[in-house]
């Protein structure tokens, strides 16, 4: 449990770290970090420090279809894990 609690929060700054830069880099016209790669680290963990670096930085709030494939990881990433705790729970209860 405290591995992928370690996961999530290094994933989440970094998903965070990711926004501040891309804001960034944004303002002055800079290269940008590819959509691919935000969703990416979202998918693997990262979603919550997408969505506090989203909203802190006011970064991609109006696109629409970028905040409904972020939701849409979101959900997918945490109905995985509540049937895999479901599903686990059988096998080695609390």
């Amino acid at each position: 449990m405290t591995f992928i609690m370690l996961w999530y929060a290094c994933l989440s700054v970094t998903a965070f770290i990711m926004f501040w830069w891309d804001k960034g880099a944004a303002r002055r016209g800079e290269y940008r970090t590819a959509e691919r790669k935000l969703f990416t680290v979202s998918l693997l963990g990262g979603w919550p420090g997408s969505y506090l670096g989203r909203h802190v930085f006011r970064h991609k709030t109006r696109k629409a279809g970028f905040g409904q494939k972020l939701a849409f990881i979101t959900v997918t990433i945490l109905a995985t894990l509540i049937v895999l705790t479901l599903y686990l729970s059988r096998y080695f209860p609390p």
